[in-house]
């Protein structure tokens, strides 16, 4: 029998695997979804107080920041920039995770640093989510509204649907839709449904995530996980005071840039060979971590970064008043993650060995993983979305204390102070 397979794609996930497995006894029920999809009706709510301490939920945080890093160091691949979401990634394999076994589940589960066993896992993971929705902030007067959304989906094919168990595990700790497809007599209309799903989902960030022949008559399931924030600083930037200056790129050209000015209380470390600042978005529980080594500093300050070190590095941060200027900037980037997650150990998933039968689709296993992710950083604060999809087929004027401007190679990092969850981390190189 043909292997199907998944594709996780980022900001947001999705699985697709190929139909001809053995499907599960569900119905669907004759209510509309986005596009042609039919839902899945469900009495099973989201758990609204997951089981779980703040020593397990601690120990949840801390393996999701390891292998945040651990995945930044693969993205090292020459004078590129890097940008990516730990947490979209780290969500849609959880819920790859959960319908899993044996050697499969192992290995997702070493490769993501999911150390905890699976009911604290995906209670983790639920609370988590939960925290972060609650960051949503309405406009208020002069205040601008704070976003963030997160919307797990699974759209299995309506000729094979998931197991009952595995649909109840994600209602329950991800609050996933569930909406079916005709894949085998409408591949392309399938396809462009849930790009203009996750288009809506990402308010239009992420276009196109699942590419042209992703989508066959061979599909099973397609699962989604998309991350969605507009964060405007607590202090926004003088738009007037925006102007052109040189950015210094790491290969020795230089770009002129729109460079953002604004002075500002905010907390800044000067480190032996390097600047750190950390900029709050509205109600300070978000915010903007810049780290920018030295000339000629680069490699070794980055290659020194871990979760450890990140923890010293802000618990040493102090404010100060700065006179900050750091340039606008958009960044794109899609990529096929299955070789990283490889190298990290997750291999038997992508063969004919892979089990995944907790999902009730048949013989499946991952075809390829797939993020897309995409920021624009400007004078009010920042928004991003990222994607993931797995796809699984047939087999006032106070003293000035520094001024600091921005203007050469820089790490950076959209980090949720009360969980410490990385929501987004990346590099610029060259603007």
């Amino acid at each position: 029998m043909n292997k199907l397979s998944l594709i996780f794609l980022a900001s947001s996930f999705a699985f697709v695997s190929a139909c001809g497995g053995n499907g599960g006894s569900n119905t669907v029920v004759g209510v509309d979804g986005p596009g042609d999809s039919k839902l899945y009706k469900s009495d099973i709510s989201r758990d609204q107080n997951p089981a779980i301490n703040t020593q397990e939920y601690e120990s949840l945080s801390e393996g999701n920041q390891a292998f945040a890093w651990e995945f930044y160091a693969l993205l090292d691949e020459g004078d590129n920039n890097i940008f990516f979401s730990p947490y979209s990634i780290s969500s849609a394999l959880a819920m790859t995770h959960l319908g899993a076994a044996g050697n499969t589940k192992t290995e997702i589960g070493d490769a993501l640093n999911f150390i905890a066993p699976d009911e604290k896992l995906h209670a983790g993971m639920n609370k988590l989510l939960a925290d972060l929705e609650s960051r949503n902030l309405e406009k208020m007067e002069s205040l601008q509204a704070l976003t963030l959304n997160v919307n797990n989906t699974i759209w299995p094919s309506d000729m094979a649907s998931p197991a009952q168990a595995y649909l109840d595990s994600l209602a329950i700790n991800y609050g996933a839709g569930v909406y079916a497809l005709d894949y085998f007599n409408k591949p392309e209309d399938s396809r462009q449904t849930i790009n203009a799903a996750v288009e809506d989902w990402t308010q239009g960030l992420i276009k196109n995530l699942l590419p042209a022949g992703t989508i066959t008559k061979d599909t099973a399931l397609v699962l989604t996980n998309t991350l969605y924030l507009y964060a405007p600083w607590q202090t926004p930037f003088y738009k007037e005071a925006t102007d052109q200056q040189d950015f210094f790129n790491l290969d020795g050209t230089v770009a002129s840039v729109d460079m953002m000015y604004r002075g500002y209380t905010m907390e800044n470390s000067r480190l032996d060979n390097a600047e750190l600042i950390r900029l709050p978005y509205r109600d300070n529980k978000l915010e903007l971590i810049v780290m920018m080594p030295d000339a000629g500093e680069f490699a070794d300050f980055e290659s020194s970064l871990n979760p450890a070190t990140l923890k010293t590095l802000l618990e040493n941060t102090q404010p100060s008043y700065i006179q900050l200027s750091m340039p606008k900037f958009t960044l794109e980037i899609a990529s096929s993650l299955k070789q990283h997650l490889m190298t990290l150990g997750m291999q038997t998933a992508f063969t004919n060995a892979a089990d995944l039968s907790p999902m009730g689709i048949g013989s499946v296993k991952v075809s390829d993983i797939v993020h897309k992710a995409k920021i624009e950083l400007h004078e009010d604060g920042t928004e991003a979305a990222a994607a993931t999809a797995v796809i699984v087929e047939a087999t006032s004027a106070p003293i000035v204390d520094r001024q600091i401007k921005i203007d050469k190679p820089f790490i950076f990092a959209i980090h949720d102070k009360p969980t410490g969850a990385l929501l987004f981390l990346g590099r610029v190189l060259k603007l």
